[in-house]
């Protein structure tokens, strides 16, 4: 049986003082959270398309956050030539939220949850900064790698990540709003995404760390959800990304027809009909994060009995 949950207030935007700027988040927050789940959006995506998901994340009882990704929305960054940002940014961005959210939730578990290229945020987010969450959740989020790929639409990811690096060098930003996908998107940024293009692994620029060494050391719960019909991020793209984790941490789910409509089988019309999405996270939390938390206190008795015994 559901349980529907009160808010105790609507949706609303909080502004946080970041070290490189403002981090604006979308907040909504039940009587009595179980946690708390932050989106991190896909690209082109503005923090208030995911307003619907949020409040439904709400109503059974975690409290739920979307992140205005920098340059999209109502950021007031907004890339240029001359005005550029990469993932190093973002994870910045992300560090911020993530402390607000800990500070307003004191001991409640954190979920990140990201769609599409947020997943790969939220991915680098973890070889990173493991324990910064207490699970993470993966949606529709594919490689864009061309080799899973089948027929024609090879050719399109192929041709299409090509054309979106050599626009991006070019004019020194991406207008993917004019060009009709992407949205308008920074040069560093375009060009660490078809960085993963051209190999299929994750490579953070300046980073000292083998990204890819690290997520198969991840030792938090992952939740893989793919949308079946969804054209940008077919299962056979996106189990690449989730092999990168540990396979016993991940929990692989295909929501399609009938549990989800026609329409909302979409690469981002999901958000609009969000409750077999809600409810599968949900589910996800209730099964997986009592266990992680037990793991985690019996983790820190060990170390406080070795302490004592040496």
């Amino acid at each position: 049986m559901t349980t529907h949950h009160p808010l105790t207030t609507a949706i609303a935007e909080k502004v946080i003082d970041g070290p490189d700027g403002h981090v604006s988040i979308l907040r909504v927050t039940p009587a009595s959270p179980r946690g708390v789940a932050l989106l991190l959006p896909a690209m082109g995506v503005a923090a208030g398309y995911y307003a619907k998901f949020a409040e439904s994340l709400a109503e059974r009882g975690m409290g739920a956050a979307v992140l205005e990704r920098r340059g999209q929305g109502e950021h007031e960054t907004k890339p240029a030539p001359g005005v550029d940002f990469g993932y190093r940014q973002l994870l910045g961005d992300l560090d911020v939220a993530l402390q607000s959210l800990r500070n307003e939730y004191p001991g409640l578990p954190i979920i990140l949850l990201g769609h599409s290229i947020g997943g790969h945020l939220a991915m680098l987010q973890l070889a990173l900064k493991p324990q910064s969450v207490d699970a993470v959740a993966l949606i529709a989020t594919a490689t864009p790698h061309h080799g899973p790929y089948q027929g024609a639409a090879r050719w399109k990811v192929r041709l299409g990540t090509r054309m979106i690096r050599t626009v991006s060098s070019v004019l020194g930003y991406y207008p993917g709003h004019r060009i009709g996908f992407g949205g308008l998107q920074p040069k560093t940024l375009m060009r660490e995404w078809t960085d993963m293009a051209r190999s299929g692994r994750y490579v953070l620029e300046g980073a000292a760390l083998d990204i890819e060494a690290a997520l198969k050391e991840v030792s938090i719960p992952a939740l893989a959800l793919v949308i079946d019909g969804d054209e940008v991020a077919p299962p056979r793209a996106c189990e690449p990304i989730a092999d990168k984790l540990p396979k016993d941490q991940v929990d692989w789910v295909v929501l399609g027809a009938p549990r989800i409509s026609v329409r909302a089988c979409h690469h981002q019309r999901w958000a609009r009909e969000p409750a077999p999405v809600v409810e599968e996270i949900v589910a996800f939390i209730e099964r997986r994060i009592p266990v992680q938390r037990e793991a985690t206190a019996h983790l820190a008795q060990a170390r406080i009995a070795g302490s004592r015994g040496r």
